[in-house]
């Protein structure tokens, strides 16, 4: 699946800057345009460690209009996520119609990296794909259009990025133990993600595996996915709403109360008698209650 991420794609920087005017451009006219429709972006940024998620993420508020937008990256979970259901926390982070959010790892990021580190067996990783793609097939139909990027880097880049990283004084904070370690287990952590996009690629939400090696071909492929998410959210926003069939009157309903007798009545006399004797009666089965 990754191999044709692996090709050496790049771009030079006037063929960029030449791209990025009207990409920019195009960008903040369709978020513009979302801001007045009944559906919401969600743009998810996954892939290996050193691939630059944070950095995508970064270059795509500077693109577009920040007010429009919210930006949440997940971690380990804190005591109060660990307290509630898992997708509590993605639930919160979600955004209202008419606005978009960049997610760094998302409901992605645990499962996989769970599997690749061998702490959830190979049954437990299919349940969590099945939630992943049950919960993203429940946006759409909540008028949500996830746009879902993937950073590809092959073990060598990714190797040759993360001592670039740490040798940088201003970045070297960025890399840490388990950026190694993922590195270590590079063959599952490939392996898990692989399974994990052929899987949750669906018709609604399919997945664009980026190619990172080169920056400048990284954001410019990253902001052409979510423009072209954009629109989609339009044309669908857009779109007229299926005609409803008309209501068809349905069987009559036979309910306790159409059966119900509202003709009979007790005088007085009567009902003063009767309920003297079921109170009596609830009494006494009170009190041989109590004993037993």
């Amino acid at each position: 699946m990754f191999e044709s991420a692996e090709i050496g794609r790049s771009i030079s920087k006037e063929a960029y800057e030449k791209r990025l005017v009207k990409l920019r451009t195009e960008l903040l006219e369709s978020q513009s345009a979302l801001a007045c429709a009944k559906v919401r972006l969600v743009v998810l940024i996954g892939g290996v460690e050193g691939g630059g998620k944070t950095e995508v993420a970064h270059r795509l508020v500077g693109w577009m209009d920040a007010r429009g937008l919210r930006v949440e990256a997940y971690g380990e979970r804190s005591d109060e996520e660990a307290e509630r259901p898992e997708y509590w926390r993605y639930w919160r982070t979600l955004p209202a119609s008419g606005r978009g959010a960049l997610l760094i790892g998302a409901w992605y990021a645990r499962p996989i990296a769970r599997r690749a580190l061998k702490r959830i067996a190979d049954g437990g990783f299919e349940s969590a794909l099945d939630r992943v793609v049950a919960f993203e097939s429940m946006l759409a139909r909540e008028n949500t259009v996830v746009v879902k990027l993937w950073l590809h880097l092959s073990k060598r880049a990714q190797r040759r990025r993360l001592e670039e990283l740490e040798k940088d004084p201003a970045t070297s904070w960025r890399v840490g133990k388990r950026d190694w370690e993922f590195l270590g287990r590079y063959g599952r952590f490939r392996k898990a993600a692989e399974r994990a996009l052929a899987k949750t690629g669906t018709p609604g939400a399919p997945w664009t595996i980026i190619e990172a090696v080169d920056r400048r071909y990284r954001d410019l492929a990253a902001g052409e996915a979510v423009l072209a998410g954009l629109k989609d959210a339009l044309k669908r926003a857009a779109a007229p709403a299926p005609a409803r069939a008309p209501d068809r009157p349905g069987p009559a309903r036979i309910s306790v109360l159409s059966k119900l007798d509202l003709t009979k009545a007790l005088d007085a006399e009567e009902s003063a008698r009767k309920l003297d004797k079921q109170q009596a009666r609830v009494a006494r089965l009170t009190r041989d209650l109590r004993k037993d």
